[in-house]
């Protein structure tokens, strides 16, 4: 540290890191979310508190992404249906919902609400995703191995989002978009999405087991609540 010329380091004081340290912060104990470790340092470091909206994160369009953006939500030619954003993988098999319960929430959401999909995923997942809207006749938009900026830009468009623990649903939140995330394995409190929106956990250890109508029931309250109707 001293060669990478960084006069001041702080962090935790854990026995793998203090000696790095210049000033070291005693760490909390107990469950809290990652967000919460790093404002005890800051906090601790600066004498400063500083209210829960400025570690909520915040993601920005550029302008270029606006753009692409308006002009994407232009060409879908749906200009009044509410888009409704889907990540239904991820990296580890045990944050993954099955692709069958996938397959029957969205038919249920589908016939219910005059609404579109948008469903996100990498190139190597392109074959399962498809999966899930074969033989449908519901409105969804494909974006499978889509940049960033994209990515980005599709969500800001977005009226709700519904996904796994995974980086997208986190961005999903920093830009103030309410989402849906489902949890298994991972805990919530460490890790769940934080931003300027609704935010609802739905969890059950292992996923798999997870009820579609448990989803379906959070995912109509939310929309309830967001639309101020029942139906």
């Amino acid at each position: 540290m001293r060669l990478a010329r960084i006069p001041i380091r702080v962090g935790h004081n854990r026995r793998r890191s203090r000696a790095f340290l210049t000033y070291a912060v005693p760490p909390a104990f107990g469950e809290r979310h990652f967000i919460d470790d790093h404002r005890q340092l800051i906090e601790a470091f600066s004498g400063r508190r500083l209210n829960d909206e400025f570690y909520a994160p915040h993601v920005a369009l550029n302008s270029r992404e606006r753009e692409w953006g308006a002009r994407w939500l232009a060409d879908l030619g749906w200009p009044d249906v509410p888009l409704i954003a889907l990540h239904p993988l991820a990296g580890d098999q045990k944050k993954c919902w099955p692709v069958e319960k996938w397959k029957e929430l969205i038919q249920v959401l589908g016939r219910e609400r005059d609404a579109a999909f948008l469903i996100f995923g990498g190139a190597n997942e392109r074959e399962s995703l498809e999966a899930i809207f074969n033989n449908s006749t519901l409105r969804h938009q494909q974006m499978i191995g889509a940049e960033l900026g994209q990515v980005k830009a599709a969500l800001n468009h977005s009226h709700l989002f519904i996904g796994g623990d995974s980086g997208i649903g986190h961005l999903a939140a920093a830009l103030g978009v309410p989402v849906v995330s489902l949890f298994g394995a991972t805990n919530p409190r460490r890790c769940a999405p934080r931003g300027h929106s609704t935010i609802e956990i739905v969890r059950q250890n292992p996923l798999g087991e997870l009820a579609v109508s448990e989803v379906e029931r959070v995912v109509k309250q939310l929309i309830e609540t967001l639309t101020g109707t029942r139906r």
